[in-house]
């Protein structure tokens, strides 16, 4: 189960990462004032466009939180 949602956030990621690229292709071609614009550090657009890699991003940290919990809970020694 972990590491098909692993799988999923993966996938997730890498299509977020293809639309950044065609947004920043974009604002290339626009211009070196929209490719300013894309970039810059103090223009809330810059942390809205970044939001799409948040999907992918949960998905990736739930699979590893999920294979992390499972390992803690089956103990191979029997101790407690």
């Amino acid at each position: 189960m972990a590491n098909v949602i692993k799988s999923v956030g993966h996938g997730l990621c890498a299509a977020a990462a293809v639309l950044l690229a065609i947004y920043f292709l974009a604002a290339h071609l626009r211009g070196p004032d929209a490719l300013y614009e894309a970039i810059n550090p103090l223009a809330p657009r810059t942390y809205l466009v970044l939001l799409a890699m948040v999907p992918g991003t949960v998905c990736i940290w739930l699979g590893h939180y999920l294979s992390a919990r499972r390992r803690r809970s089956i103990n191979p020694s029997g101790a407690a």
